[in-house]
């Protein structure tokens, strides 16, 4: 396995798709069924364009401190499921600057079942809808505080309901 320098977002996804197909030995007649929902974005600082790619996840940008977020492409990594219909990987290309922020995050953050708190009872499912307002929230602090408080927010959103699914976010500041 060579290395190769792709650094087209939606290259890297189609070559991931067809890596994980070929892997998992996956066909449209295949019993287990796996895939993965990703986003990649690539920053040149030389043109100030930030290129972002995604496969069923949004990307939640904050442009001059105004949230906007980028669609994930309705299909994901490794899904064989009607293939000739599937969609293709698009990529969104966007100008910043120094101080725009940008979030990747898994869905295992709004999937998360809470235990009692405010804002709903127990068994309720954080939703994308907190996780904007959760991003929000911590946008406006310091790169170094924003990590606790978003941790903060899940272990208090969870209370003592088990962990359904992984938990990953990725923060990028220009």
């Amino acid at each position: 396995c060579g290395y190769e320098h792709i650094t087209n977002p939606t290259e890297i996804l189609n070559r991931l798709d067809s890596q994980l197909i070929d892997v998992l030995n996956q066909s449209s007649e295949s019993i287990i069924k796996d895939s993965i929902d990703i986003s990649i974005l690539t920053y040149n600082s030389v043109t100030g364009i930030v290129e972002i790619a995604s496969a069923r996840r949004p990307v939640y940008a904050f442009i001059d401190g105004v949230l906007t977020y980028v669609k994930g492409t309705r299909r994901s990594i490794g899904d064989r499921e009607d293939i000739n219909r599937r969609r293709e990987f698009e990529t969104t290309k966007m100008a910043v600057k120094k101080g725009d922020v940008f979030y990747l995050i898994t869905d295992g953050f709004k999937d998360q079942f809470g235990g009692q708190t405010e804002y709903g009872p127990q068994g309720t499912l954080f939703t994308s809808i907190r996780v904007e307002e959760m991003l929000k929230h911590v946008s406006k602090m310091p790169m170094s505080a924003q990590l606790g408080a978003i941790d903060k927010t899940f272990e208090t959103w969870k209370g003592t309901c088990s962990q359904v699914d992984d938990v990953s976010l990725v923060c990028v500041k220009i």
